[in-house]
């Protein structure tokens, strides 16, 4: 080992979005933030969240830890395929508006130094929307992450029952 060696960091996978290559450990550090507190995290990785989900939806890159993608892929299930589709385009819509709302929210605070009362229901309207944007991206993931457990059972459900038969 030469001396300089021992600064080398490990490499490890990059992810590709959007022809951009990103850390495999920021992604799963954005997505694990996302889902445990995605009234801030998730609000705080929207833009980011945005794009990523959008291009698993159009099937350019596979979701960290995704195994429903290689089940559908090998039993050819294009319904169920569809469906996992629409469910991340879905939370990716719903990142993508949070983003929106939280950009307008901040861009309003900026230019308003003390806002009248009537502004102020308006800022705390605002925030509440991108807040709940988040948590509603942040369901949809994780109720993709279950329907994919579910897929998952029930294939290995009925091979076993095939195979007792």
């Amino acid at each position: 080992m030469a001396s300089s060696d021992w600064y080398t960091i490990p490499c490890r996978p990059h992810i590709k979005i959007d022809d951009e290559l990103l850390d495999e450990g920021f992604v799963k550090n954005a997505l694990v933030l996302a889902d445990q507190d995605p009234q801030r995290s998730g609000v705080f990785f929207s833009e980011f969240l945005t794009g990523y989900y959008k291009q698993i939806a159009l099937g350019k890159c596979k979701d960290i830890g995704d195994t429903f993608l290689g089940t559908l892929s090998e039993d050819g299930d294009t319904i169920a395929w569809d469906m996992r589709r629409d469910m991340f385009l879905g939370a990716s819509q719903a990142y993508h508006q949070c983003h929106r709302l939280r950009h307008i929210y901040e861009s309003l605070q900026a230019v308003m130094i003390s806002p009248p009362t009537y502004l102020e229901s308006l800022l705390q309207s605002l925030r509440y929307a991108y807040e709940e944007q988040a948590l509603l991206a942040a369901w949809r993931v994780r109720h993709i992450k279950s329907v994919g457990r579910f897929y998952e059972q029930s294939r290995e459900r009925a091979t076993l029952s095939a195979t007792e038969q």
